[in-house]
């Protein structure tokens, strides 16, 4: 990770990994939609963008997206999927939208979502900013923006 991230990658990369567990991997009768709850650990990987600031270091998203997707690879025997709470930026527009939307939850979780957004919106009048139920990033679930109600 550190040849991939450190000082000689292509722009700068902050590398964060954290240990779970606790609380957080305990099922409660309500549990929510918590995704990959069975997660040891964390790890987040997040860079500048071209002008993003003044005078700041950042690269154009094309590097950046090629950047973390050679060091997500380099983990992939271990991934479980994404954090929906650090997708950062749009989504919609990646050639890997779908992918990422599903990686939020396990397929499981994504098909009783699935069918709890066609259950209680069958109106898909929904809309959201994450990947998810009412996104327009969330594969096999159609929605139209508020604004076209």
């Amino acid at each position: 990770m550190a040849a991939l991230t450190g000082p000689a990658a292509p722009t700068m990369c902050v590398v964060q990994l954290n240990h779970l567990g606790g609380a957080m991997a305990r099922r409660g009768g309500a549990a929510g939609t918590v995704g990959h709850r069975d997660a040891r650990f964390a790890l987040r990987l997040l860079s500048p963008l071209a002008g993003a600031g003044p005078d700041g270091p950042g690269a154009d998203l094309a590097t950046v997206r090629a950047l973390h997707a050679e060091a997500l690879a380099a983990v992939e025997p271990w991934r479980l999927g994404r954090s929906v709470n650090f997708l950062f930026g749009g989504h919609g527009d990646r050639p890997d939208a779908a992918e990422v939307a599903r990686s939020v939850h396990d397929a499981g979780e994504h098909r009783r979502l699935a069918a709890l957004k066609a259950a209680h919106d069958p109106e898909n009048s929904s809309a959201s900013i994450r990947p998810g139920p009412g996104s327009r990033s969330w594969p096999g679930i159609a929605c139209r923006p508020r604004s076209e109600k």
